[in-house]
């Protein structure tokens, strides 16, 4: 019954560290998977989870639509630009045509890339997260970002699945 020894589901929060080098044991990042669920206070409070935890490394955010949501969704994927701990990510990158409402607000110093589908984002991925990053995936589970998840893990393998 010890709660040390709780793990989240796949998708829902997991963290684990992606080793990049064989050889190198530096050339590493962190992957949160939160891939499976998101609304606008669940993407808060993975935001404010990257904050609170990470040490102060390149944060990097890849987050997909946020479905439904209904008439609000367009002002609630832009809002997301002015939550608190947004301050403290370096980059995030947007996947889906709800979240590029969020992606034309976000500053331009924090603008990464956009693309409509987590297949294409997946084949960019190499792309857009370096060793050291932390990096949190985030969105609905129909925006299929877990294609993202897997595409990460695919540069390199997992050393530390956070037991």
């Amino acid at each position: 019954h010890d709660i040390a020894q709780w793990e989240p589901y796949e998708g829902r929060g997991a963290r684990e560290t992606i080793s990049l080098d064989a050889v190198d044991e530096t050339a590493c990042l962190d992957l949160i998977d939160d891939s499976y669920n998101a609304n606008p206070a669940s993407v808060g409070a993975a935001l404010d989870m990257l904050t609170a935890n990470a040490p102060r490394r390149r944060r990097v955010v890849i987050l997909g639509d946020m479905l439904e949501l209904g008439p609000q969704e367009t002002a609630l994927h832009e809002a997301l630009a002015e939550h608190p701990a947004m301050a403290t990510v370096d980059i995030v990158h947007c996947v889906g045509h709800r979240m590029r409402a969020l992606y034309e607000v976000l500053p331009p110093a924090k603008r990464g890339v956009w693309f409509e589908t987590s297949s294409e984002m997946a084949g960019k991925v190499h792309e857009v997260v370096a060793p050291g990053d932390i990096v949190l995936i985030k969105g609905s589970l129909g925006i299929r970002l877990a294609r993202v998840v897997d595409a990460v893990r695919k540069l390199g393998q997992s050393v530390s699945e956070q037991k």
